[in-house]
């Protein structure tokens, strides 16, 4: 008889405990909901405060248009991530809690194939996490280009195939790859068929940050 009591008095606790746990993560999910309502009121700027881009022409372009200060990017046009190791250097100086990394579009015509794309990435973000280790890193697609662009440039086809190569590097590493290919309308693609126009670049850094739940 004891034994049975104990036994149902050990079913119990494990429901309250199931209760409690149910109620925490509830309580943290409706938190955490709270704050992204309330980081997406604020200006990019503020949601940037403590964290950089580094990349190539989409990111240097940033201030141009006036959607971050030029003390969030590490970036330059036409960069390869083979070429990003000043960035780096700058970033592991600013010492921010968030970084991005947004490199890929002028590698897609520079490396033999979509792995050793995704090496010489990965080799990057271990020099990173080194000289960041309390740093959270953000992988982000590479932006498709238009049909047109691609007939006069065969090898921005590859986009598809780099970025999952991304996807699965990071996932090997432990960083979050953000897919930002929703954000893109035909609409909005400059002349090139490679670059955009402000829309464009404002609803990325919105998706980034609440992604990064800046």
């Amino acid at each position: 008889m004891q034994a049975e009591v104990a036994k149902g008095l050990e079913v119990v606790q494990k429901l309250e405990d199931v209760k409690v746990a149910d109620a925490e993560a509830a309580i943290a999910a409706s938190e955490e909901e709270s704050q992204r309502e309330t980081n997406a009121k604020l200006p990019l700027e503020e949601r940037f405060a403590d964290a950089m881009i580094l990349g190539d022409s989409h990111a240097a372009g940033l201030p141009d248009y006036n959607l971050l200060p030029a003390s969030k990017i590490a970036a330059t046009v036409g960069c390869s991530v083979e070429e990003s190791d000043t960035h780096i250097a700058t970033a592991i100086e600013m010492n921010p809690s968030v970084v991005f990394l947004t490199y890929g579009l002028n590698d897609l015509g520079r490396f033999e194939d979509e792995t050793a794309f995704a090496n010489a990435y990965a080799e990057r973000i271990k020099t990173l996490r080194d000289g960041l280790p309390d740093t959270k890193f953000f992988v982000t697609s590479i932006f498709p280009s238009t049909e047109a662009a691609i007939e006069k440039e065969p090898y921005l086809s590859r986009c598809w195939d780099f970025n999952e190569a991304l996807q699965k590097m990071a996932g090997e590493l432990g960083v979050t790859y953000i897919d930002c290919t929703g954000v893109v309308e035909e609409k909005y693609y400059r002349p090139d068929g490679q670059h955009f126009e402000a829309e464009v670049y404002e609803k990325w850094l919105q998706l980034l940050a609440d992604s990064a739940g800046i």
